[in-house]
């Protein structure tokens, strides 16, 4: 939604503005993704999933400097806050169409996760152990 916004802007002051809105809706989402590979993947596959996110994290900034500067060249500097929202668009439609169903396999059998309502949701993660 910033990102549109920033594209559309016609004065500086507008663009920095959507600008900071985007880097602080942005911070919270790039603070919990260890906790959130942590709690997604097995044992076994933790450390290649947060190896992976830590090369990505290191090597995006670089490497989004030289992709959107080569676009800012060619294309026009609106073009590196309307690419950001056709990717971020695209995957909310993705997730909501992809149904919230997660398959995987754990010692040769099939086990769902299905988010049917916020309930069951705020449910499970509210559920104390039976042992202390």
């Amino acid at each position: 939604m910033f990102s549109i916004a920033c594209a559309k802007a016609t004065i500086y002051a507008s663009m920095a503005t959507c600008r900071a809105f985007e880097f602080f809706f942005i911070s919270p989402a790039s603070a919990i993704s260890s906790a959130v590979i942590v709690r997604t993947f097995f044992e076994k596959e933790k450390t290649k999933y947060i190896g992976t996110w830590s090369v990505m994290i290191m090597l995006s900034i670089p490497l989004a400097l030289f992709i959107f500067g080569f676009i800012a060249y060619h294309a026009g500097y609106r073009w590196i806050y309307w690419i950001p929202a056709m990717e971020i668009s695209s995957f909310v439609l993705w997730l909501s169409t992809s149904g919230g169903i997660v398959s995987r396999l754990q010692d040769g059998e099939a086990f769902q996760y299905e988010a049917t309502s916020a309930e069951a949701s705020l449910g499970e993660l509210c559920r104390l152990p039976n042992e202390f």
